[in-house]
C-alpha cells in the first residue's frame, strides 16, 4: 500500500509539472551589488554552517544566500588570491592561497593555528578523516597532519587530483597523464593514463 501511495504521489507531481518546458532553469547573476566586487572567482565551498565561501583573486567572501560579505583576508592570509578551498566536519574550512595555506572557522583564521608551506602557491586539497591533509602545489606533493607537512618523494607537483582514504592510508594522485597510488602498506605504484585521440568531425 505505501509503494502505490507514493507512486500516485509522484503521477500528481509529475502532471502538475507536465506543462512546464523541459531543461529550463533559473539563474542569478551576483556581483557588486550584493557585495562581491570581483567577478573573477576561482573557486567555493560550502562550509558546515551551509554559507557558500567563494574564493577569488582578489579575496574571500560568503554568501548568506543573499549578499556577499569580504572577509578580511589580511588579518589572517598572506595572499589575497584563493586557489583552493576544502570544508572540514569540525566547521572549519581549509583556504588555500598563492602564499600558503590557512585554517579558517566563521569570519577569521582558526585561533592558534600558523599559516602552513608560506610562499608555496597551493594547487589542490584533500582530507582524511583522522585529519590528514593532502596538498598539492607547483612543485610538489605534501602529507601529514598539521602541522607537519612533509613533501612525499617521487611525486611530482603540479595541476591534477587527488584523493585520500577515510583512514588516511590510501593515496591515489593523478598527475601530467601518470596515476600514482599508494597502498595500505605504503608501496606505491605508476600507471600512465591512457591518451585521448580527438579525430576532427
Amino acid at each position: 500500500m505505501r509503494w502505490l501511495i507514493s507512486l500516485a504521489a509522484l503521477l500528481l507531481t509529475l502532471a502538475a509539472h507536465a506543462g512546464e518546458p523541459g531543461g529550463h532553469y533559473a539563474f542569478r547573476s551576483h556581483g557588486a551589488d550584493r557585495g562581491l566586487r570581483t567577478q573573477a572567482v576561482t573557486v567555493m565551498a560550502q562550509d558546515r554552517a551551509g554559507f557558500i565561501v567563494v574564493g577569488t583573486e582578489d579575496g574571500l567572501y560568503r554568501f548568506d544566500g543573499q549578499s556577499f560579505q569580504a572577509l578580511d583576508t589580511a588579518g589572517g592570509l598572506a595572499s589575497a588570491s584563493i586557489t583552493a578551498l576544502l570544508a572540514v566536519a569540525d566547521g572549519s574550512l581549509w583556504v588555500g592561497t598563492k602564499k600558503g595555506l590557512v585554517a579558517w572557522r566563521g569570519d577569521a583564521p582558526v585561533r592558534g593555528r600558523a599559516p602552513l608551506l608560506v610562499d608555496q602557491e597551493i594547487v589542490g586539497l584533500a582530507r582524511a578523516t583522522d585529519g590528514t591533509l593532502l596538498v598539492w602545489t607547483p612543485t610538489a606533493t605534501f602529507l601529514g597532519r598539521p602541522p607537519a607537512l612533509r613533501a612525499v618523494e617521487g611525486l611530482p607537483g603540479g595541476a591534477g587530483s587527488g584523493w585520500i582514504a577515510a583512514d588516511g592510508r590510501e593515496l591515489v594522485i593523478g598527475r601530467r597523464g601518470t596515476l600514482y597510488r599508494r597502498d595500505r602498506r605504503g608501496r606505491w605504484e605508476k600507471r600512465l593514463l591512457p591518451r585521448t585521440h580527438h579525430r576532427p568531425v
